[in-house]
């Protein structure tokens, strides 16, 4: 901004999102400016030369409303869609959202991605995030998770594919777990998996890699990825 000042927004009363109990857990923004923010209430919208707010929640027996409310984590793909990764229960839903029309697209775990039940496994209940999503090229959603590997599920061919950890197959994933995951500009993949160790997926090949000049420290865990 040509002002260069921060403008706090929240507080009470909260301009983003009228509820008090709600917690922001991420953000977007689309090609008009408006702000898409992830909460445990709904997914909220706010314009800033507006100033005008909005807050978008699952309504029973409207599929076009997002499938439950309590939204953790928002991106937005090359498309200006978002997509939304919500926490329902134990399970994990995923909803293709349209942020110009308000309304969802697809749910993405109710049609051909059917993520298993024990996705999430109960005796990793104390971390906060189980499951991280990261937008790709060529309408590639990828998909880490705990226990059971790596997916990819493209929106245009609807096609999914589950890479796992193969004892026998050294250009497997090398952990059963992939916590983070994201792509770069070459389409290729960096991942943190389950001992805080790096993979990397050339994506000419097929192939898995882990990077051996990255050695984190047991005395600390990475929480993220870009």
């Amino acid at each position: 901004p040509a002002t260069e000042e921060f403008k706090l927004y929240g507080g009470q009363p909260n301009p983003i999102n009228s509820d008090g109990n709600s917690e922001y857990q991420g953000i977007a923004s689309d090609s008009s400016g408006t702000l898409w923010i992830a909460t445990t209430t709904g997914l909220s919208s706010y314009n800033p030369k507006t100033k005008k707010p909005q807050l978008y929640t699952h309504i029973t027996g409207d599929k076009t409303t997002i499938i439950c409310s309590n939204v953790i984590q928002i991106e937005k793909d090359n498309n200006g869609k978002l997509w939304l990764l919500m926490k329902r229960n134990n399970n994990y839903e995923i909803d293709y959202f349209d942020p110009y029309k308000g309304k969802v697209i697809e749910h993405i775990t109710k049609g051909p991605l059917k993520l298993p039940s024990d996705l999430i496994p109960a005796d990793v209940s104390l971390k906060p995030l189980h499951c991280h999503t990261n937008i790709g090229r060529n309408g590639n959603l990828w998909i880490g998770s705990v226990h059971n590997g790596l997916y990819k599920y493209n929106i245009y061919t609807k096609k999914v594919v589950h890479f796992v950890h193969e004892t026998a197959n050294p250009y497997s994933l090398s952990n059963k777990g992939a916590y983070y995951v994201t792509e770069d500009h070459s389409g290729n993949l960096w991942i943190i998996n389950n001992d805080n160790k790096l993979d990397y997926y050339d994506s000419s090949t097929g192939k898995f890699y882990q990077v051996p000049s990255f050695r984190n420290s047991n005395d600390y865990s990475v929480s993220q990825i870009f």
